[in-house]
């Protein structure tokens, strides 16, 4: 399968998984920005604009089904996006961007070859979540009261109710009490969506699993260094010490462990090496013609 189909795929699910997570933060914000901006990359509009360029281009590789949800939506989405910025319609209008992701995901989990390009698919959508997650957990936890430890008692419940809504933002309350069975707190909660191994759209659960289909490609010992040094970072980080300056710079620094992943994963898969030909050949260090590598290039 050629470089630049896996590409493709790739770069859609990290589209759809993006517009699903920004109209997490939307629902929160109510940041038209995020909304409406064709000039802003990370926008819904932008998103929704991308995933669907790539999913034009993929269509005797993905799902017709997967192809026509994704277009009525987008088509959908473009007209009646003056209206929905407004206040009163924005809730039910990003409820339905999260539901219509979720369908393709199930389109495409329910449908696909599980080939190649499917691999680079669960690459991708578990790269984004693990970013997404952790934005969320950022601008959701930067809007929060932080009670200090002298805090009188009373202020317990509502510090639980204040996690518990960033947990909701990532569709994980229910999911918490299941695992945590304990009322909802600052520690816990941040334990949950940045390390927790059950949970989807934890970033630890996200690596793991960017680590489990590495296993399926060529050449793939490059990308899992830097998959392994951020697990080594989830799983070091003193969450239960962190202030609000602290968690934002983890999140930083996650972030920088996510970028590097991305870049091996295109320096790897998505560029062709230095013997490529541009007929589709490359020579190997003897000189003889030869296939070119699998992902390396092509056209």
């Amino acid at each position: 399968m050629l470089s630049r189909v896996v590409e493709n795929v790739y770069w859609l699910a990290r589209y759809l998984e993006r517009a699903e997570n920004t109209a997490r933060l939307i629902s929160v914000n109510a940041n038209h920005f995020l909304m409406a901006d064709l000039d802003n990359p990370g926008s819904l509009i932008s998103s929704l604009k991308m995933a669907r360029e790539s999913a034009r281009t993929l269509r005797d590789v993905l799902p017709t089904d997967a192809w026509e949800v994704l277009n009525q939506f987008y088509l959908e989405f473009s007209e009646e996006l003056p209206t929905a910025s407004s206040r009163r319609a924005r809730f039910n209008f990003l409820k339905r961007i999260v539901l219509t992701s979720e369908t393709l995901t199930g389109v495409l989990d329910g449908t696909m070859n599980r080939n190649d390009a499917y691999t680079f698919a669960m690459l991708g959508r578990s790269l984004e979540r693990a970013d997404m997650t952790s934005r969320i957990a950022d601008v959701r936890s930067a809007q929060l009261l932080i009670a200090p430890a002298s805090a009188p008692p009373q202020l317990g419940p509502f510090d639980s109710i204040q996690w518990m809504s960033v947990l909701k933002s990532l569709s994980g309350y229910e999911m918490y009490r299941l695992s945590r069975r304990t009322r909802v707190s600052r520690r816990d909660a941040l334990e949950f969506v940045l390390r927790d191994v059950q949970f989807p759209r934890a970033c630890l659960y996200c690596l793991l699993a960017i680590e489990g289909h590495l296993g399926a490609l060529p050449r793939s010992a490059e990308v899992q260094e830097p998959v392994g040094e951020a697990c080594r970072f989830l799983r070091e980080a003193l969450l239960g010490e962190l202030d609000q300056r602290g968690l934002h710079e983890l999140i930083d620094r996650l972030q920088l462990h996510l970028n590097a992943v991305h870049d091996s994963i295109a320096r790897t898969y998505f560029q062709a090496p230095a013997g490529a030909r541009a007929d589709g050949t490359w020579v190997r260090d003897t000189g003889v013609p030869g296939t070119l590598p699998l992902f390396a290039g092509g056209s």
